[in-house]
């Protein structure tokens, strides 16, 4: 695959455990091939609004 090639990227935001992440991404049929980069967030208990552990995710989009 060349890199250098302009496409559409997506981000997918799920909740903070190995499962959630393995589930959301088998659902939405994303291949290995196609993951740019995870991220964990842990949680920050002090923080208002959304606080929860989470993993974000960047994929090619098909």
């Amino acid at each position: 695959m060349d890199m250098n090639s302009s496409g559409r990227v997506v981000e997918i935001v799920t909740p903070g455990t190995p499962e959630a992440l393995n589930e959301v991404l088998a659902s939405r049929g994303i291949t290995p091939d196609r993951v740019i980069n995870v991220r964990f967030e842990p949680a920050r208990p002090m923080a208002l609004g959304d606080w929860q552990a989470k993993y974000r995710v960047l994929v090619r989009a098909s």
